[in-house]
């Protein structure tokens, strides 16, 4: 035998366990290509699962903002649903008491008024003034109608302009 050492066929003992780790590693190659495979479809379908899963996650915190969201809007709702219904209660202003008061109210001043300046005119107007006007102070009596209107407009016009002021 050599230094090298050799088998009876000649091969060097190198070139027999290189053969020999051929032999073995070939079926263990071939046992190991289709577990390989299979590792790497269930590998993908790990993955799929988990994209799949975490797109679950997903959708499931996206759904949750936006019932908060709703929950939020349908907060801020309320009060002006409760708004519209006091302003409903409340329903439209009638002017028409205001403008009946106003009217009562300056046919009275406007009484008391006339009273005043009779018993100025009284006291104070010679006798043949008083006679003249006694004829005048009669016909302003019977005809008040343009006199009570102009009092009565005065009030009026003033409310349809603080209503105007208002609106604006």
């Amino acid at each position: 035998m050599s230094a090298m050492g050799s088998h009876g066929d000649g091969v060097p003992v190198g070139g027999l366990v290189t053969r020999a780790s051929r032999q073995i590693s070939e079926p263990v190659r071939e046992e190991t290509r289709p577990a390989r495979a299979e590792t790497t479809r269930e590998g993908r379908r790990y993955g799929r699962g988990g994209g799949l899963l975490g797109s679950v996650g997903l959708v499931g915190f996206l759904a949750a903002q936006a019932l908060v969201t709703a929950a939020i809007a349908a907060l801020a709702a309320l009060p002006g649903v409760a708004g519209k219904k006091q302003v409903d209660r409340a329903g439209s202003p009638d002017p028409e008491k205001t403008i009946d008061r106003v009217k009562a109210d300056a046919k009275a001043q406007t009484r008391a008024k006339a009273a005043e300046i009779k018993e100025r005119v009284a006291e104070k107007a010679p006798a043949a003034v008083r006679d003249k006007a006694a004829p005048a102070a009669g016909l302003a009596r019977t005809s008040r109608a343009p006199l009570v209107a102009a009092a009565a407009a005065a009030p009026a016009g003033f409310l349809l302009l603080c209503r105007d002021r208002r609106n604006k």
